[in-house]
């Protein structure tokens, strides 16, 4: 379930590329990531996507699959997997709504 998960998380973020390359097109839109700025330009746009597709896999690889915390069970790598997928479905899903397509 891992490797679906990191998949979809992996598709999820280039959709996510695509919407983000298309906000040129829409003159009324900008981009609300804080990292990339308002109108970001291809370079930053392909560094952000670019590390955030090779750095979240080694997140996902280092955090443990289970941890006790003061006694509480608890799945790290799930939850930051599925925590990185609601933001991303989230993400596309509004930009979706909003009109942006895949620009590549």
């Amino acid at each position: 379930m891992d490797t679906v998960r990191e998949v979809a998380s992996a598709g999820l973020t280039v959709v996510d590329w695509g919407q983000t390359r298309d906000i040129r097109h829409h003159g009324q839109m900008v981009e609300l990531n804080p990292i990339l700025g308002r109108t970001p330009t291809d370079h930053a746009i392909r560094g952000y996507f670019g590390t955030v597709l090779l750095v979240h896999p080694i997140i996902s690889a280092i955090l443990p699959a289970e941890a006790t915390v003061l006694g509480v069970e608890l799945r790290p790598r799930v939850a930051w997997q599925y925590l990185y997928l609601g933001v991303e479905l989230t993400a596309t899903a509004s930009n979706y709504r909003g009109g942006l397509r895949l620009s590549f």
